[in-house]
């Protein structure tokens, strides 16, 4: 079932047109799908990746100004809380995410992308319309 995030960002998404901004976020929509698609046939324990998983949710969130809590962020990523909040502390260390208490229920964090890294995956899911060869990938030849 798609995170909360996910169907705000469905329902106020039509199609991906010209706006860079929508079709960064389908782009994204496509990752995450691709991500269930591979746990549900390969694995989710051998196809684990929170931190991935994270920041791909994360940039949704934030695109819908929608706060998620450190428990919604295990589960979207589908991992333990230890494992989460171990991927928490790796991202915060690396200055991708930020942790602000929740103003209405002071037992809840909430995890907020940095501006550098929600500058970042935009400019990385900008290159993932560029053809491949572009990246200097060749695909190989019969």
């Amino acid at each position: 079932m798609p995170s909360r995030p996910m169907r705000r960002l469905r329902r106020r998404m039509t199609a991906a047109g010209p706006d860079p901004h929508v079709r960064r976020l389908a782009r994204c929509a496509r990752l995450q799908q691709d991500r269930v698609l591979a746990g549900q046939y390969v694995g989710f324990s051998l196809c684990a990746d929170p931190v991935w998983d994270m920041l791909l949710e994360l940039y949704v969130a934030s695109s819908c100004n929608y706060p998620l809590s450190l428990s919604s962020l295990g589960l979207a990523a589908n991992v333990p809380p230890t494992t989460a909040l171990r991927a928490i502390r790796t991202m915060e260390r690396a200055r991708l995410v930020i942790r602000t208490p929740d103003l209405r229920d002071g037992r809840r964090i909430h995890v907020l992308l940095t501006d550098m890294a929600r500058t970042r995956i935009e400019r990385m899911l900008d290159a993932m319309e560029q053809p491949a060869r572009q990246h200097g990938f060749r695909l190989p030849r019969d």
